[in-house]
């Protein structure tokens, strides 16, 4: 269970990196699966536009310009669709499934109600797996009219 994590974890993370935060994977091959390590071409067309229409849920199309679509694909097979057995997911596991789903709500044109749904199942899955209270990610009261953050169980959010 850990290893497939990992492995979702590091598509997911090459996906964010290509599409938002940099750099970009120049010279990377269209899917991280090794049999697809020779696609080039229209084959390689073909598999992103697959792994486009594969994300969209609720009738909601997905982005065509996100780039790497078969990377985020594998990332929610590895952290959504396989399912460890129960007891075994690693601490961070709902976290980071959490985060593959949110990635996919975000590319699509408008909002999805299962995407929703099974991102707040996750989110509440989250802080009992790390062995947080819930309430503890909740920040604790509006912030004080001098303009500072709220307290999350006595972590000062302020710069």
């Amino acid at each position: 269970a850990r290893l497939v994590m990992y492995l979702g974890a590091a598509c997911l993370n090459a996906f964010v990196a290509d599409n938002w935060t940099g750099p970009p994977m120049e010279g990377q091959k269209a899917s991280p699966l090794p049999r697809h390590a020779s696609i080039e071409g229209a084959a390689s067309k073909a598999l992103q536009e697959a792994s486009r229409r594969a994300m969209e849920a609720d009738s909601e199309i997905f982005y065509i310009g996100a780039t790497l679509p078969a990377y985020l694909r594998a990332a929610l097979t590895l952290l959504v669709d396989v399912v460890p057995r129960p007891g075994t997911a690693p601490r961070t596991h709902a976290w980071w499934a959490a985060r593959a789903v949110g990635c996919q709500q975000r590319l699509l044109h408008g909002r999805s109600f299962s995407l929703h749904t099974l991102l707040f199942k996750l989110w509440d899955a989250a802080p009992a797996a790390l062995g947080v209270p819930g309430s503890a990610l909740v920040a604790q009261g509006p912030a004080s009219e001098q303009g500072d953050m709220p307290q999350v169980q006595g972590l000062d959010l302020g710069g």
